[in-house]
């Protein structure tokens, strides 16, 4: 009888043992999925973080802009020309009060973006890890630009555009939620031309509209948008690319 119960005893320390085994291995994997789940909700946080911050110092820099025009400065005169990139001297541009970044002129500090705003896999690409100001793409709809195709003939069209080339993916996703561009999906819209010249010099701006390319996608989600964030296709050749519309044609 005490062996029988002695059996017994022992059986049920050995259920209570595999119990306790299932439970803790069922916490271990909801505690798991719990840090996953924290640790993405954390990443994509950060990543709207930095969206914001983008898109903030893009309207200060539209809006300094928009507030020299009005002070008499014309479109060919603004210059983007400073200290950190060079080739956006301004010929037309004859004193401290058409310069974005002076403090006689538009008063703006030009930023460098920081390393983890960028996609590292592209840092042998022209305008890695710099700003871009140009006057290159038309953007559907924005300014006084209609239906595709008439870039190249009407340079009026040209928009004047800030672009933070070659962004992470994540950044450029929560730019688009941000300003609601609602194309959904896990993938930003991809230009299907060139959004800017190949050439590095006449991608910048120095005060002349003079090259026409359609930042547009093919299923017509840039189409409108003055601000947001795309895919490159053939130029640039991949990547993720933010642009904030500075000005929208015509002006001058």
């Amino acid at each position: 009888m005490n062996k029988n119960l002695r059996s017994s005893e022992s059986g049920s320390v050995i259920w209570f043992i595999l119990l306790a085994v299932v439970l803790l291995g069922a916490l271990t994997m909801t505690i798991s999925r719990s840090s996953d789940t924290v640790e993405q909700s954390g990443d994509r946080e950060r990543a709207r973080v930095v969206a914001s911050e983008m898109m903030r110092y893009a309207k200060g820099i539209e809006q300094t802009i928009s507030q020299m025009r009005m002070n008499g400065i014309s479109a060919n005169e603004i210059s983007f020309e400073n200290s950190f990139v060079s080739g956006y001297e301004n010929a037309r541009c004859t004193s401290t009060s058409c310069l974005v970044f002076d403090e006689e002129g538009g008063g703006q500090t030009y930023r460098e973006p920081a390393t983890a705003w960028i996609d590292g896999a592209y840092n042998a690409e022209d305008h890695y890890e710099t700003l871009l100001f140009t006057s290159n793409p038309c953007i559907p709809n924005v300014g006084n630009y209609g239906e595709p195709g008439n870039c190249a003939v009407a340079t009026s069209t040209l928009d004047l555009v800030l672009v933070i080339p070659f962004i992470k993916k994540s950044i450029c996703l929560e730019i688009n939620r941000l300003v609601d561009l609602g194309v959904g999906g896990a993938d930003p819209p991809q230009d299907d031309s060139a959004a800017w010249d190949n050439s590095v010099a006449n991608a910048r701006y120095t005060g002349t509209f003079n090259v026409g390319n359609n930042l547009q996608s093919a299923g017509g989600d840039l189409t409108s948008v003055s601000v947001g964030c795309f895919e490159g296709d053939t130029r640039p050749a991949g990547g993720y690319h933010f642009f904030h519309t500075l000005l929208a044609r015509p002006g001058g």
